[in-house]
């Protein structure tokens, strides 16, 4: 698990040392660093190419602009540092110092890391999902995405994979056993899922279908009766 983290002359953080424990919670005014600070987490995890000292400012998780974007105003020197230290055995500690280029979209570090460091900090980054607090509504069909899904494992910004991350996983996964419903008939995600959402709405159980033509996915619902169930409905 990650125990700390270090930021350095990143947008309109100057210097920070957070630690981190199963629960955390940022507040402040707007443009104290909140975002910042999460954004610090989601460049590292979208650069593939990290492995080669390369910063994406721009992906799927991010979209800071510039390095002109990334640098603190008023640093005293052009580097973007970005320091996690981990509760492992060892207590490893990954530091980067990524080079300022006002033009460019991507940093260069200074350092790297070897490739067992990195496979620590890539396991424990796979573990979150990112959802901005703008999310999507109900719809009649919802998007899918085999990189965002398939290859990263993720719900998408907006929420907008979930039913798709539902259909490729919801057989396969295995909840944790602190996170389970004592009443579901499986392990798996969809039997979890479909446990939970009866608290909230009693009978109720949902099923998603991948419509391959369109690269859509299809998600709708059936309530339980005494001896049948609904016709799905959406």
């Amino acid at each position: 698990m990650i125990q700390k983290i270090g930021i350095r002359n990143f947008k309109s953080i100057k210097e920070a040392d957070v630690s981190i424990t199963n629960l955390n919670l940022l507040m402040g005014l707007n443009g104290m660093g909140k975002s910042s600070f999460i954004q610090t987490l989601l460049l590292l995890k979208q650069s593939d190419k990290l492995e080669e000292k390369i910063l994406d400012l721009n992906g799927i998780f991010a979209q800071i602009g510039q390095g002109r974007d990334a640098l603190y105003q008023y640093a005293e020197e052009e580097k973007i540092v970005f320091e996690f230290i981990f509760n492992d055995s060892e207590h490893t500690k990954l530091s980067w110092n990524f080079l300022y280029q006002k033009d460019k979209e991507k940093l260069t570090a200074e350092n790297g890391f070897a490739k067992d460091q990195m496979k620590l900090f890539r396991n424990e980054t796979e573990k979150f999902q990112y959802i901005t607090a703008e999310r999507i509504g109900p719809k009649d069909i919802y998007e899918a995405s085999g990189v965002v899904v398939a290859d990263k494992k993720q719900l998408g910004l907006l929420g907008e994979y979930a039913a798709h991350y539902i259909n490729v996983f919801g057989q396969e996964y295995e909840v944790a056993e602190k996170l389970r419903h004592s009443k579901a008939h499986s392990n798996n995600l969809l039997a979890q899922l479909n446990a939970w959402m009866k608290e909230i709405s009693p009978g109720v159980s949902l099923n998603t279908r991948y419509v391959s033509g369109v690269n859509k996915v299809i998600l709708d619902y059936q309530f339980d009766l005494v001896k049948d169930k609904t016709n799905p409905f959406r």
